[in-house]
């Protein structure tokens, strides 16, 4: 039995996502680093965001995904566990006082939610916190992985959990998550964080459950079968770009036309 919750539901297939290909495609693409995390600014502990009660991963990898934006922009913030609760209760469906609603989320219904409604950041609804827009990522493609976590913050990803991942006695899983080719048997679906690559050592920087991992690049080819890159404002710095200088609004002008 796991101490930890996991809470990703089956992908959905929506046509209508632009995909990170088709924003790049017949532009000139310069090369990225081989090595790269946005994590660094970030500390240790990150908080659970209710994941280690509830089958809110879809939710908490969005608020881990916001700390990691904002650190690296100007300072870390950190969504409420109340926030991260009422998220779950509208895009899941979740009812605290029956403990049988809580049977997860779709990773694209939070999406959709975070761009047109918002995430809740307070009580105040002028404070919810919305997205530009997302684009599908290909998790085969190591290229375009790498491109989107570098830049864009991090990539938020779906995977499936295998049961020999969570392996210590007190339900953790070890800090390298590598694909176990003996292992016929899934823990369910689960929303990470994406955060770092590392070329020398095919080794991904991940988030979840309010800390931080590292995942084999086999792992992702083999069991993530959806990853999303967040165009969030929260990734702009005072002086109207991200980190790298990027001007983001040129992203969402490419996205709308796509999906027009």
């Amino acid at each position: 039995m796991f101490q930890l919750q996991l809470g990703r539901l089956p992908r959905k297939h929506d046509t209508s996502i632009p995909a990170m290909f088709q924003l790049t495609a017949g532009t000139p693409i310069p090369p990225i680093p081989t090595s790269w995390d946005w994590a660094t600014k970030l500390p240790g502990s990150l908080g659970y965001m209710l994941n280690d009660q509830l089958g809110d991963c879809t939710c908490a990898g969005v608020g881990h995904l916001i700390q990691t934006l904002t650190a690296n922009t100007s300072q870390m913030f950190t969504v409420p566990d109340k926030c991260i609760l009422a998220l779950y209760e509208t895009v899941g469906g979740y009812n605290p006082a029956d403990p049988s609603t809580d049977k997860g989320a779709c990773m694209q219904d939070v999406l959709h939610y975070w761009q047109f409604q918002g995430v809740p950041r307070d009580t105040a609804e002028s404070t919810w916190d919305k997205i530009i827009t997302y684009v599908e990522v290909d998790p085969t493609n190591k290229l375009q992985v790498d491109r989107a976590i570098y830049e864009l913050g991090g990539l938020y990803i779906g995977i499936d959990v295998q049961s020999t991942l969570m392996t210590s006695v007190d339900g953790q899983p070890g800090p390298v998550w590598s694909f176990d080719p003996t292992c016929t048997t899934s823990a369910g679906g689960h929303a990470i964080v994406l955060t770092g690559y590392d070329d020398a050592t095919g080794l991904y920087n991940l988030l979840s459950w309010g800390a931080k991992y590292q995942v084999t690049y086999e792992y992702i080819q083999k069991l993530c079968d959806e990853a999303y890159g967040v165009v969030s404002k929260d990734f702009i710095t005072a002086q109207g770009t991200t980190p790298l200088g990027l001007d983001l609004t040129d992203w969402q002008t490419v996205a709308k036309a796509i999906a027009a």
